[in-house]
């Protein structure tokens, strides 16, 4: 961007051919391969763990449950500040089941730990685990490395699915 105090023309610090990062687009930066390789997303993301919950946005789930902190992501919502023993605890106290579906699935992409990333690494995972037709999902593990020189992160997630709770016939006779 130019002011007054700088015109984009090159500083005296700068040697003259390079240009500034304010007079390239951030989306040239991105593809340039800096560190920021990250689309304009939600900051919440890059405080994801192990433990984050992802609803499907039409599961319905109580009112109890839901967080006022929720990031939505190719139809699923993050309820950030909920992990998966509160979750669990919340849904129990409202009469809920959730359970596991299938195995954890781990994906992988080249690049540094950034929102960007993450959200790569999401729609990864919900391909892997839309076999089982999920409608929520945890996050199991997130690491971040390097292989060969090159810097990758992983992501770790369960399918799992929670429904009505079923009355208990302990009271029948």
């Amino acid at each position: 961007m130019t002011s007054p105090e700088h015109d984009g023309a090159p500083q005296a610090s700068q040697p003259a051919n390079e240009v500034s990062a304010e007079a390239v687009p951030a989306s040239v930066q991105r593809g340039r391969g800096s560190d920021d390789d990250a689309a304009p997303s939600n900051p919440l993301l890059a405080t994801l763990s192990a433990g984050s919950v992802f609803v499907r946005k039409s599961a319905g789930i109580p009112v109890s449950v839901q967080s006022s902190k929720r990031i939505s992501i190719s139809g699923w919502e993050w309820h950030a500040g909920i992990d998966e023993t509160k979750f669990q605890t919340a849904l129990k106290e409202a009469g809920w089941k959730w359970f596991y579906l299938g195995e954890v699935h781990t994906v992988k992409v080249f690049g540094q730990l950034t929102p960007g990333t993450i959200e790569r690494l999401l729609e990864k995972a919900l391909i892997a685990i839309h076999r089982h037709n999920p409608n929520t999902f945890t996050v199991t593990a997130i690491s971040a490395g390097s292989s060969f020189g090159f810097r990758k992160v992983s992501l770790s997630v369960q399918a799992r699915h929670i429904q009505r709770g079923i009355p208990s016939n302990a009271n029948r006779q």
